[in-house]
């Protein structure tokens, strides 16, 4: 049987989000020691979201309006892959948990593409955060 699709696209959403849902952020005291640790939150928003939340209040002195730094991501959008393409109907086989023979056709790729802001207060939260993401995102190789 396979997965509904509103299913995968929750999953991926969900997997993309979970790539920054453990960043830190490090603040030094002056004598260059640890004065403070704290997970970065992130959520599903898009940016205007946290813009309009900035602009209520440009001085960011509320009590608790929102904490920064922080994240966001979005989904924004979803292409249809032809160089990916198999033949649609050829069939996967494979066993389920009861040992059951189950069958599967080539699933149809799609590229889903995500947008992830940072927002932060000063200058060396968001190079820490950078710093933290970039190396894992990497230009990769594909041959045709």
């Amino acid at each position: 049987m396979s997965m509904p699709f509103q299913s995968t696209i929750r999953a991926v959403t969900l997997g993309f989000g979970n790539l920054f849902n453990q960043i830190q952020v490090i603040r030094h005291a002056e004598d260059g020691q640890e004065a403070e640790r704290f997970l970065v939150p992130i959520q599903y928003s898009n940016k205007e979201k946290y813009v309009a939340r900035l602009q209520g209040d440009p001085n960011l002195d509320r009590n608790v309006q929102i904490t920064l730094p922080a994240m966001s991501f979005e989904m924004t959008g979803v292409k249809y892959d032809a160089s990916r393409k198999q033949v649609t109907n050829s069939q996967n086989f494979y066993s389920d948990q009861n040992g059951h023979i189950q069958r599967q056709f080539n699933p149809v790729p799609y590229n889903i593409s995500f947008n992830l802001y940072i927002y932060t207060r000063n200058e060396e939260d968001g190079a820490q955060i950078l710093e933290t993401i970039l190396p894992y995102f990497t230009p990769d190789y594909k041959s045709k």
